[in-house]
C-alpha cells in the first residue's frame, strides 16, 4: 500500500513515492513517538482489524506506557493520527487552488483517527487487549479525543454522535508448541437492542493459530487465519468518517462484507533464510449504505461478489552484510476484480538495504 503512485503511459511504468520518518523518546516503560510510519495493532500476521500494515503510512503521535508489578503487567497505547480522506473540500476549490492557466487542484477535507488500547498480561501465556477507535473529520480536533484515558464511547455521545466509533478486543494464548489468537470488534453497537431482530450490532471477527508441527526440530512453522466481516462494517453514514486512508481500509485490507482464509507454511533453512508457501482464498461482497441504515437485511455474500485465490512461494535471504533480498512468485485466480485477465502470474524481486547501527 502506497500513499502516492502515478502511471506513466509514455514508457509503461508506475512511479511510487512514500516517505516515512520521525522522532522518539524511549525508555523501557515509556515511549513518545512522533512521525509518519505504518502501524499494525493486533496479534494477526496477515492483517488486523483495528489498524493494519496494509494501510499506507500516516502521520501520528503515539504514546506508550508499561505498568508492571509482581502480579500483573499492563501496556497502554494511545494514537492520534492524520488521515487522507479523498473527500474534496469544495469551499476551497475555486478560490485558493486555481492558477493563472485555470488549472485546479483538489484539496481534501481533514480526517483523523484517535485510538487507545490496553493490553493485560493475565499470565505468562495469556494476553488480552481492549481498544476504542474513533474516526472523525471536517472540523478541528475535539479536546475530548486529546485525552488518552477518556472513554471515546462517552466522548462521542457528548459531541452529538457525529463520529465513527469502533470497539474491539483481541487475545493471544500460548499452549505448548501452539499459539492461538482471536479478535473481535463492534461497529455501531447499541447495547439496548443487542438481541432485537432489527439492530445495529455490526461485528467482525478473526480466529487463527500457529504451531511447530515437528517435535524434533523447529524448521517448520504452520499458520492459519480466518476472518469474517459483516456486510455493514468499515463504513459510516457520513463519508468523512470512513475508516480509510488514501482509499485503503484502515483495518483489514478487504474492507467490510468479506470472508478470508489464509494458510502459510514456513521452512527455515537457517537463521538467515527461509521459504514461505502460502494459500489465500478471499470473497468480498457488496455493501449498501442505504440498505444498512434503513435496517434492510443484507445476506452475507449473497449476490455478485469479488473472489480471489492466490498461491505463492517466497524466498528471503538475510545473509548479505547490509542487504536483504526476496524473490516472490504468485499465481492468481480472480473473479470481478477488474484485472485485464482473471488468471495470471506475478514474479517480483526485492532488494532491501539495512542501515547499520
Amino acid at each position: 500500500a502506497y500513499s502516492y503512485y502515478r502511471v506513466d503511459t509514455t514508457f509503461n511504468a508506475l512511479e511510487f513515492d512514500e516517505g516515512s520518518g520521525g522522532v522518539a523518546i524511549l525508555n523501557p516503560t515509556f515511549k513518545v513517538i512522533f512521525g509518519k510510519f505504518k502501524s499494525n495493532l493486533g496479534p494477526f500476521f496477515r492483517d488486523n482489524l483495528s489498524i493494519s500494515s496494509s494501510t499506507p503510512s500516516f502521520q501520528q503521535l503515539r504514546l506508550y506506557k508499561k505498568i508492571k508489578n509482581n502480579k500483573s503487567e499492563m501496556h497502554f497505547t494511545y494514537i492520534l493520527g492524520s488521515l487522507y480522506s479523498s473527500v474534496t473540500d469544495s469551499s476551497l476549490l475555486n478560490s485558493l487552488y486555481t492558477d493563472d492557466i485555470n488549472e485546479t487542484r483538489k484539496p481534501n477535507i481533514s480526517r483523523y483517527i484517535a485510538l487507545h488500547r490496553l493490553d493485560l498480561i493475565i499470565k505468562s501465556n495469556l494476553r488480552i487487549g481492549f481498544y476504542e477507535k474513533i474516526i472523525f473529520g471536517g472540523r478541528s480536533i475535539p479536546m475530548e479525543y486529546l485525552n488518552p484515558i477518556l472513554p471515546f464511547w462517552s466522548a462521542q455521545h457528548s459531541l452529538g454522535d457525529l463520529d465513527n466509533l469502533i470497539i474491539g478486543f483481541d487475545f493471544t494464548y500460548l499452549l505448548k508448541r501452539m499459539r492461538i489468537i482471536g479478535a473481535f470488534f463492534m461497529d455501531e453497537w447499541d447495547p439496548y437492542k443487542t438481541f432485537n431482530k432489527n439492530n445495529r450490532n455490526w461485528f467482525g471477527y478473526q480466529l487463527g493459530f500457529s504451531f511447530l508441527p515437528f517435535v524434533k526440530h523447529d524448521k517448520f512453522l504452520f499458520k492459519f487465519e480466518y476472518t469474517r466481516l459483516d456486510p455493514r462494517v468499515y463504513n459510516h453514514r457520513f463519508l468523512i468518517n470512513y475508516p480509510e486512508h488514501h482509499n485503503y481500509n484502515l483495518g483489514f485490507w478487504t474492507g467490510g462484507h468479506a470472508e478470508d482464509i489464509w494458510v502459510s507454511l514456513i521452512y527455515n533453512i537457517n537463521d538467515k533464510s527461509y521459504f514461505n508457501f502460502n494459500f489465500e482464498k478471499t470473497h468480498i461482497g457488496e455493501q449498501s449504505i442505504s440498505d444498512q441504515y434503513n435496517n434492510i437485511n443484507i445476506e452475507f455474500l449473497n449476490g455478485e461478489s469479488k473472489d480471489r485465490i492466490v498461491y505463492s512461494v517466497i524466498y528471503k535471504n538475510n545473509k548479505l552484510e547490509y542487504f536483504d533480498y526476496q524473490i516472490s512468485m504468485k499465481s492468481y485466480k480472480t473473479v470481478n476484480l477488474g484485472y485485464n485477465k482473471d488468471i495470471f502470474f506475478e514474479t517480483s524481486f526485492s532488494l532491501l538495504y539495512n542501515i547499520p547501527n
